[in-house]
């Protein structure tokens, strides 16, 4: 067999070496032939690349995320499972605190509050204790998703301008109380049942310093000029309520309500000490502020810089739905548009932020139409610079400043938040790749994966990695034949890390099958754990070869960003499907034995 195949291979050199590479490894695990015998003869038994296909340094072996549900850990318990992910072929792991613990605590365990000093304490005992293994340690910046937390000032929490929209004719009198604008407003986001079931954000039963009316804004149901559009908001009487005659003609009235803190994003799934509003990404203080909190917590416990004990800091997909505004935004998009966004504002704040998705019972005509799509570009260009600016480079820079490497998901639910450009801007982009019972990647993930790793060759990063195999309804059913096919493809849009989610902190005496709080159940107490260790070695050697090798890339792929931003805002699926094909062109240039990256 393997001289059949060395025999196609030196008849085939067209075709990339990693495909035969692939190849060898698995019939070699079925069969059981030793994996460097076989792979000496294609690269040569004193080859470097050969020697460190051999035996994979910990950075390329997978990682492991490692939830610390509810933060209720125990140090022999922690050390117990340690030695379990090096036995596993494991070569790190990624600390992520999030999640409730358990009720009632397993013996010999207590809750840790979050960036507490017992807490940091345990983190830099879990570090050493993962040194002494050969296994590296990251950790998350936050707890929870969206970064945040109930220590937050109000000018570091996330805001928002919320705009609803009422079909309205002449000669009809129009009567709203303020509080009935914000829950219309609240009632008419996307997602609006789930998202308060799930206590992602709250409503309030009356308006308060949180809560003010941003514009109220009569729109002609056929506008040509921007002077057409009537302006309301010296219309409320003094408690806050509207009652207008609508003039002859169909109308739509545009309100925006701004919120702040708790009414448009909490924490969520955070542990004690981290729950509460969500941070301000946009805000020009807040991310500073935030990431120094945290590693002046950790330094007092370490007593040496972050780096001394961690290899990464971490920050996971940013679910910044909603959030659209910061307290200078007007005064910024002014010095980076050249214009005043004001007048413009009942027709680019709808929550897509796109000009195809203004509202129905509105027909712009063509030259106004074209200006709102402008305006709609200009308004979703400046969220995402001053978020690249005031969180993802502030991130990275304090990263760097506290000597450790900073690691950083580009893509978001169900915004993304520039997935081209913000790969650019850390040492390790990240992408992530979903399973539930799909068997092959492939439109979204294929788009997520190909960018990271788009970043890194343009840069000449040697890591771009993946939160691999996330699953969240087949947790217990995935198998290592499922996870082989997603890895392989996962190889082929050139991801080299694999970062395992996850596995669940869980105590050896809580009974059969364990805890899986999130992801395909990396467990000991899964049937294949037992043969886990052949699939990381199969994994960690891939990953060394294409670590330590550099990427040949034959094609640009330009995707149309900016129309998308100017028609649909920064909602990830018009990103991933317009148009229909772009997302699939580059994986099908790689099934085709070409290589190509996406390019801003």
């Amino acid at each position: 067999m393997i001289r059949i195949g060395l025999l196609f291979y030196r008849m085939n050199k067209q075709i990339p070496v990693f495909y035969y590479i692939i190849f060898f490894l698995f019939i070699n695990l079925l069969k059981g032939v030793d994996l460097t015998k076989a792979s000496a003869k294609i690269l040569g038994s004193d080859d470097e690349l050969f020697q460190v296909f051999k035996n994979p340094t910990s950075e390329a072996k997978p990682f492991t995320r490692w939830w610390w549900g509810g933060n209720v850990l125990n140090a022999q318990e922690i050390v117990r499972q340690l030695e379990a992910f090096k036995e596993a072929g494991l070569g790190g792991v990624e600390i992520n605190p999030a999640g409730r613990g358990f009720k009632p605590l397993p013996p010999g365990h207590k809750t840790y509050i979050w960036l507490s000093p017992e807490w940091c304490d345990m983190v830099k005992f879990t570090a050493i204790q993962a040194r002494k293994r050969g296994l590296s340690t990251d950790l998350i910046g936050g707890t929870g998703w969206p970064f945040g937390g109930q220590f937050l000032k109000p000018d570091d929490q996330i805001q928002t301008i919320y705009s609803h929209y009422y079909p309205v004719k002449g000669g009809q009198t129009f009567t709203k109380t303020f509080s009935e604008l914000v829950k219309d407003a609240h009632h008419g986001l996307s997602f609006h049942k789930r998202l308060v079931k799930t206590g992602y954000f709250k409503i309030p039963n009356r308006p308060d310093k949180m809560t003010k009316l941003s514009f109220a804004t009569l729109v002609p149901s056929d506008p040509e000029k921007l002077s057409e559009l009537i302006d309301l908001t010296t219309a409320f009487d003094e408690n806050g309520s509207l009652s207008i005659k609508i003039p002859q003609g169909n109308y739509v009235l545009a309100v925006g309500i701004w919120s702040q803190g708790e009414q448009v994003r909490r924490v969520s799934v955070s542990t004690p000490g981290g729950g509460g509003p969500s941070l301000d990404h946009f805000a020009i203080r807040a991310p500073k502020v935030y990431f120094q909190r945290m590693s002046k917590a950790l330094k007092a416990s370490f007593g040496a810089p972050m780096g001394e004990h961690l290899r990464a800091m971490f920050v996971d997909s940013m679910e910044l739905h909603r959030a659209n505004w910061t307290g200078d935004f007007k005064e910024q998009f002014k010095k980076r548009a050249g214009y005043d966004i004001t007048p413009w504002m009942p027709l680019v704040m709808s929550e897509s932020g796109g000009a195809k998705n203004f509202t129905k019972g509105v027909n712009l005509k063509s030259e106004l139409e074209e200006k709102v799509r402008r305006v709609c570009y200009d308004r979703n260009r400046i969220i995402c610079e001053l978020y690249h600016e005031r969180f993802v480079a502030p991130f990275h820079n304090w990263c760097y400043d506290n000597d450790v490497l900073s690691r950083y998901q580009s893509y978001g639910s169900p915004w993304l938040m520039d997935l081209g450009n913000t790969p650019m801007l850390v040492d390790i982009p990240e992408s992530n790749d979903w399973l539930n019972g799909r068997g092959f990647i492939g439109g979204d993930n294929g788009a997520w994966h190909k960018y990271s790793s788009s970043a890194a060759n343009l840069r000449g990063l040697s890591i771009v990695s993946s939160e691999a195999m996330t699953n969240t309804k087949r947790a217990y059913r995935m198998s290592l034949s499922d996870f082989k096919s997603q890895m392989d493809m996962n190889f082929v849009l050139g991801i080299n890390h694999a970062i395992w989610h996850g596995t669940s902190y869980c105590p050896k005496s809580l009974p059969f099958p364990g805890k899986a709080m999130f992801g395909s159940f990396f467990s000991e107490r899964n049937t294949w754990w037992p043969w886990f260790k052949n699939f990381n070695d199969y994994t960690a050697r891939l990953s060394s070869v294409f670590q330590n090798t550099d990427p040949v890339v034959q094609f640009a792929v330009l995707g149309p960003t900016a129309d998308v931003w100017s028609d649909y805002g920064l909602h990830r699926r018009p990103f991933h499907s317009s148009p229909r094909y772009l997302q699939d062109l580059v994986q099908k240039i790689g099934q085709n034995g070409g290589s190509a990256d996406y390019i801003t």
